[in-house]
């Protein structure tokens, strides 16, 4: 078993030495869309590339029933100077524009589990003068050889 930076990940999957992908989720939107640290939707996309089973173990805790999809999630931007600075010096061009989002978001369909539903909870809930259809996934045993 390894424990790598995500930055890593391609480059192991593609030499053959990882056989599962299990990453946590900040939240969980009520289509099962993960929302995560920046990087984990790169991380899924690579395992479904390279035909690694990717699973999502989380808490019932960290489902967002106000957040019906992945879309809904309000992603923070961290600070300009996480990116442009290094310490107190100043890396980037003074001027340059910044991106610095704290999560993205990993559509449902990466997940293998949510596709296999299995352990799988429903229930309707009312919100907002409307059904939403909210799953609630189970992680359940996972043998890693």
């Amino acid at each position: 078993m390894y424990v790598i930076c995500d930055n890593m990940a391609a480059h192991i999957m593609s030499k053959g030495l990882i056989n599962i992908v299990i990453v946590g989720a900040d939240r969980v939107a009520a289509n099962g869309d993960i929302a995560n640290k920046i990087g984990t939707m790169g991380v899924a996309i690579s395992a479904k590339y390279f035909g690694i089973p990717f699973y999502v173990a989380c808490p019932f805790s960290t489902i967002d029933m106000s957040a019906i999809t992945g879309n809904d999630v309000i992603i923070e931007e961290r600070g300009e100077k996480e990116v442009t600075h290094f310490g107190l010096k100043r890396t980037a061009p003074k001027g340059i524009k910044v991106r610095n989002p704290a999560f993205d978001v990993t559509p449902k369909n990466y997940n293998r589990y949510n596709n296999r539903k299995r352990n799988l909870k429903s229930t309707f809930l009312r919100k907002s003068k409307k059904d939403v259809f909210i799953k609630y996934y189970k992680l359940g045993s996972i043998k890693i050889q």
